[in-house]
């Protein structure tokens, strides 16, 4: 992960890529360019879009802070985005995560 934080809002969340989607990467590899792994990129859009139907706004509700290694970090202004997100989608623990 390129960012360690500190993250924009107090409240994170890392969401598993690999249980949102079913999106691979162009090659069976991280990397840049075209072996980017569009998997993780795919679950910020996905999260990010769900967000947006519920009526909160990037920048002043949510962050998408970081992705890879099958992990995507969003920092929340409201805790309560916190519980929709672990109700919705399969989330990591601090301890679990690269994050942590």
């Amino acid at each position: 992960m390129s960012n360690p934080g500190p993250y924009r809002y107090d409240h994170t969340v890392v969401i598993a890529s690999d249980k949102t989607t079913t999106r691979g990467g162009y090659y069976d590899t991280e990397g840049g360019a075209l072996n980017g792994n569009y998997t993780d990129f795919d679950v910020g859009c996905i999260v990010s879009n769900d967000l947006g139907q519920q009526g909160y706004t990037y920048g002043k509700d949510f962050y998408f802070e970081d992705a890879g290694c099958d992990e995507v970090c969003f920092s929340f202004k409201d805790p309560k985005i916190v519980t929709y997100i672990a109700t919705k989608y399969t989330t990591k623990s601090r301890e679990e995560s690269i994050h942590g």
